[in-house]
């Protein structure tokens, strides 16, 4: 008898990491899609205005961006728009277990790439923020700003544990990275679930792009899923197989909220710009 319950714990077990694992790998694939949409319109948009030379076309998504005479500020922004091309093509691929064993040369020469990359998009959006000034309040500004600084510290943890040779610690701080690098992304598809959900802008002001619902979104594309991820890395670790489904069904409702707001962003946001 204790023979078959032992026997029944362990395939219980193997069930509920099989779930886990399955539904990680599709919140990955997800956001990757995703990020690779929103990269299309950067370069539909962005690029292939900045390549004609026509930037004039980016004051109609940025009214603080391109400003006749202020040639740092200019860069400082168009790099901060620019660089998001290789953040969000190549960094979701550093989280592929089957790159990251099979391609280890990719891995570690991505994983540099990206994480300079992320570090100066970082500076250049705090800089955007604090000096040249974007839509939204004060309060979006000071937070927009902690989610800037989060990014530099992750990173700073994410060399360090691949420095000491912590493989798994470094995993998790990747992955930390990896979730608020993401941040504007994640602000774009919450907001327009927000709005599919709610059948318009409820809690925001369209003109001042201010309201309860912004502010709540703005600490939200940092803070949700961080909070997500570490209930996937608790579920990980757990013996208990109950725990694994729960963490299971987490981010499973998080990925079917995440596809709705993809789908709606690309449709009423990024593809109108880009035709």
């Amino acid at each position: 008898m204790q023979t078959s319950l032992a026997a029944f714990s362990d395939d219980e077990r193997l069930w509920s990491d099989k779930l886990l694992n399955g539904t990680g790998a599709l919140w990955l694939t997800t956001a990757l899609i995703g990020q690779w949409l929103f990269v299309s319109y950067i370069i539909g948009f962005y690029g292939l205005s900045f390549v004609g030379g026509n930037l004039s076309q980016w004051a109609d998504v940025l009214p603080k961006g391109i400003i006749e005479g202020e040639s740092f500020g200019n860069s400082m922004i168009i790099i901060h728009i620019l660089l998001p091309i290789l953040v969000m093509s190549l960094g979701g691929l550093q989280l592929v277990p089957a790159i990251r064993n099979r391609f280890r040369t990719f891995h570690r020469v991505n994983g540099r790439v990206y994480l300079i990359t992320a570090v100066i998009t970082s500076i250049t959006g705090i800089y955007m923020i604090l000096v040249r000034g974007t839509v939204g309040d004060t309060i979006q500004h000071l937070i927009t700003t902690f989610n800037g600084l989060l990014i530099l510290l992750f990173a700073y943890f994410t060399i360090d544990m691949a420095m000491r040779r912590n493989i798994e610690e470094h995993r998790k701080w990747a992955m930390r990275l990896f979730v608020v690098v993401s941040g504007v992304w994640t602000f774009r598809v919450m907001l327009m679930f927000w709005f599919t959900a709610n059948g318009g802008p409820v809690g925001v002001d369209l003109e001042t792009f201010t309201g309860p619902a912004i502010k709540i979104m703005t600490v939200g594309q940092f803070l949700l899923p961080l909070l997500i991820l570490e209930c996937y890395f608790a579920g990980q670790q757990s013996t208990n197989h109950l725990n694994k489904v729960l963490a299971s069904v987490i981010v499973l409702l998080t990925t079917l909220c995440m596809s709705v707001g993809i789908f709606a962003a690309f449709a009423g946001m990024w593809l109108p710009r880009m035709t």
